[in-house]
């Protein structure tokens, strides 16, 4: 890792990692609340010392063309100073504005140097943002105009900020792929993907996936990923999970204004709210209507408070999963808050392949198996891809038994099976394999090995789960080395496809090896056994 960002732990692409800066170290995930000077809705002293926030942002553009910043001498007040922060302030350069209003009052070398000025922590080139526009001349023009901007940014950029390189590009794949691989050449300290504020606005959050993840493969792995403009706490999961590092948002302020009540799973209106679901101080002291009779403008600063500590819990909830190795499960639980975050986690999984590089390889913790969604989490692909390309040759066993997984089955039916399988263990022409889920086929010698023993199964499983399993042990089999004799399979329906003894004894025929199939009972086992020695 790079001197100013090193990772402590990681899961999926989510990372617990320090950003050093020259007025303090963050650590990641983190979330910048933006801060409008002119407003100063947000007591920062208490945002830092109760809240334990040591990094916010303000809008570089405003605090140029607005406020007076300047000192009696004539120079400018280092932010810090003027905001009243002494933790690392972030400043963005106006982007968002341009998004808005189409230009803004100020050249890309003017925000440069106001931004050395004020001496921020971090700061960002003005870009060009490519939005959610559909006209590809357009796009392709904010991808080059932001590229030619980094380079005469870089040239005037004071060397104690870190500096953000803004990727754009939009919902056009090549063009933010061009974008992302050549900012990912320049020496940036951070980068960030822009102007997704529309996408989200819009709950597109599917195609927010298919944009952080493509750059998540670009950008250099020791630099950390800014999310710009990240909005609501319910998508905080996910976007750490694929890949973000810190963002930003202003949303916790915006829905205290309109009456929003945020949760970790969506907003409330507070007109509508009967009962607080939290704890914060701000819940304990007021009831839902002492809040609304209060004048506007308290009712929003407790509002805002609110809306801050969900965002902030929500954080600590995300690096407490990492921690465990449990962020999988906190964005499957969160996907089913709005069928927008469900569409999303659907959408993660074309990407499992590049979440299971990155992904550690055992965790403190074992699986939990839901859905057949939870199929294509890095963990089970990574331990269905090794035993299928490490375990199909085992010399000296002709004969295989299939036996469903025991942690699948209940009562008598597991005393039965564990009888037989101790019969066959030791006998040098047999080869045992578990089938269940979600790994498909488990050698009876790795039955204990990480993660295999580990996993927690919500049975029945549902029909696409059996799918799965059914075609991982076709793949099995059809890659099997060596020569098989006999094929015994203890058949538990609920655990595969109707489908699947029909094409296993297909592919007997195909290879020539006697097949038999038989149940769960005390006699089908005796069978078997007869079958096998006959």
């Amino acid at each position: 890792m790079s001197p100013m960002f090193t990772v402590k732990a990681k899961d999926l692409l989510g990372r617990i990692g320090i950003i050093r800066t020259k007025s303090g170290n963050l650590e990641t995930p983190h979330m910048f609340p933006v801060i409008d000077p002119k407003l100063r809705g947000v007591n920062l002293r208490f945002l830092k010392e109760i809240m334990k926030c040591n990094g916010v942002m303000a809008n570089a553009y405003l605090l140029k063309k607005h406020l007076k910043v300047r000192g009696e001498d004539g120079g400018l007040h280092r932010i810090h100073e003027y905001l009243g922060f002494d933790g690392v302030v972030a400043t963005d350069s106006g982007a968002y504005q341009i998004l808005l209003y189409g230009e803004v009052e100020v050249k890309p070398d003017e925000i440069i140097r106001f931004q050395n000025e004020i001496s921020t922590d971090i700061g960002v080139i003005l870009d060009v943002p490519t939005g959610l526009t559909s006209n590809r001349l357009e796009a392709e023009y904010t991808v080059k105009e932001t590229l030619r901007r980094a380079d005469e940014s870089l040239r005037l950029a004071s060397p104690e900020i870190l500096w953000v390189g803004p990727i754009q590009g939009g919902l056009f794949r090549d063009l933010l792929t061009l974008s992302a691989r050549e900012m990912a050449r320049k020496p940036f300290q951070m980068y960030g993907l822009g102007s997704p504020t529309q996408i989200m606005e819009r709950y597109l959050f599917d195609k927010l996936v298919d944009m952080v993840l493509p750059v998540k493969q670009l950008i250099p792995g020791d630099k950390p990923l800014h999310l710009f403009g990240a909005g609501h706490p319910m998508i905080f999961p996910l976007i750490v999970a694929c890949g973000v590092d810190t963002f930003d948002s202003a949303a916790y302020a915006i829905y205290a204004k309109d009456g929003r009540y945020m949760t970790a799973e969506g907003s409330l209106k507070l007109s509508s709210i009967e009962y607080f679901p939290c704890s914060c101080r701000q819940c304990v002291k007021y009831t839902p209507s002492e809040l609304r009779d209060l004048d506007r403008d308290e009712r929003t600063r407790i509002l805002t408070e609110h809306n801050l500590w969900i965002c902030f819990q929500e954080v600590k909830r995300i690096k407490e999963a990492i921690s465990e190795g449990r962020l999988w499960e906190l964005v499957h639980s969160r996907s089913i808050s709005h069928p927008a975050l469900h569409r999303a986690f659907r959408a993660m999984k074309r990407y499992t392949r590049l979440m299971e590089r990155y992904s550690p390889v055992t965790k403190r913790k074992g699986l939990s198996i839901f859905t057949h969604l939870d199929y294509h989490r890095p963990e089970v692909v990574r331990h269905v891809d090794r035993l299928l390309t490490r375990c199909i040759s085992y010399e000296g066993s002709s004969k295989l038994v299939m036996l469903p997984s025991p942690n699948q089955l209940e009562g008598g039916a597991v005393e039965g099976l564990i009888r037989v399988r101790n019969k066959l263990r030791n006998l040098p022409e047999v080869r045992i394999l578990y089938y269940g889920h979600p790994y498909g086929v488990i050698p009876i010698e790795l039955e204990e090995v990480y993660p295999l023993g580990q996993t927690e199964i919500s049975a029945p499983v549902d029909g696409e789960s059996r799918e799965a399993v059914s075609k991982i042990i076709k793949r099995f089999l059809r890659g099997y080395g060596h020569k098989v004799s006999k094929l015994l399979l203890i058949l538990e329906p609920s655990l595969i496809s109707e489908s699947l003894i029909k094409e296993l004894q297909a592919e007997s025929r195909r290879r020539k090896f006697e097949m038999r199939v038989e149940d769960l009972s005390m006699e089908g086992l005796r069978r078997g056994l007869k079958f096998l020695y006959n």
